[in-house]
Order: C-alpha cells, then structure tokens, then sequence
C-alpha cells in the first residue's frame, strides 16, 4: 500500500499529514523522505532549484549543530507524520507545488526510499485573499526557529532591543 498524503494550505506555508500504513509492521522504517518541485530560491534570490528536499534539523547524529544548513529529509528522514513547508516565498502566492513523499527504510547509514511506495500530493498555493476572505497565520508561531535564524542573520542580540528599523522589519517578516 502506498503512502497517504493530505495537504493542509495557507499563503505561506504548506502542511502535510503523512501516512504509510505498511511501515507499522516493518522494523526498518526510519520515516519520510519529501521532495518539492519547483525548488527554494537560492538565499541570495537569483535563482530558484527545480526540486529541494524539505529540510529536518533532525538527524540519526542529533540536532544540526547550530550555524550549519538543515539536513535534507532524504539524508535525514522526517520521523513524524505531519510536517510543514514555511519557505514559501511572496512570488509562490497562486503557484502550483509537488511534493513526493517516500517512506524511508533501512538503517541510518544505509538509507532506501521507496519509490513504488511514493505518493505525489499536488497544490495550489492560495492568495492571502480569495473570493473576498482573508488568510493570515502568523508563521513565527509554527516556525519559531526559522524566525530565530532571522534575527541571528541580522546581527540583532535576542537580548536587547533591536534599533526601530529592525524591529520593523522583524514585524514584516515572511521569509524563512
């Protein structure tokens, strides 16, 4: 039996409820691999990948160790059955994303995606404002961690006050 994938939208990011009901009986399941088509835009913002694995600050060593890039989920399996893609960009708004979710077996240093047991979930992103409803969700809320990288990257000491120029575009922030 293949994967069970439902997507959950909002304009910034996307969740995913995973299932993959063989794995229960199977000792070597170490999780989900999940590839997004089109890829993140690179961090400068001049090019954008064609696919890029959601990322896991989780691997079989521990946490990625702070300063370094999160770990891709096909070298770093997702061990959950929800996950969520936050680096959704202003531009995405309206934009069609595929997500292909494998279940991962074998060892940690032996990693095997199953590609017969794969499923593709396909979405379209919405605006902030469809059919006259607004969607907002206040993305620090769910990525917290993401929204300290912000502040990290900007220089800013998480113990004192930002000058109000950052602290404005702290409060503007939508990019993880």
């Amino acid at each position: 039996m293949s994967t069970k994938v439902r997507s959950y939208l909002s304009p910034t990011l996307v969740l995913l409820a995973l299932d993959w009901p063989e794995g229960a009986a199977r000792a070597d399941f170490l999780g989900f691999a999940i590839a997004r088509a089109p890829g993140f835009t690179s961090p400068d913002g001049k090019s954008h990948e064609a696919s890029s694995w959601l990322p896991n600050r989780i691997t079989f060593n521990g946490p990625v160790p702070d300063g370094k890039p999160d770990a891709p989920s096909n070298i770093a399996p997702i061990q959950k059955f929800t996950w969520w893609d936050a680096r959704i960009e202003e531009a995405d708004r309206g934009q069609q994303f595929r997500y292909t979710v494998y279940p991962v077996v074998g060892t940690p240093d032996n990693l095997n995606l199953l590609n017969a047991e794969a499923r593709v979930c396909e979405v379209a992103l919405p605006a902030h404002i469809e059919d006259g409803v607004g969607t907002w969700f206040n993305r620090a809320v769910v990525s917290s961690q993401a929204f300290a990288r912000q502040v990290k990257a900007m220089g800013i000491d998480p113990h004192t006050a930002p000058p109000a120029a950052q602290a404005f575009e702290l409060r503007t922030w939508r990019k993880v």
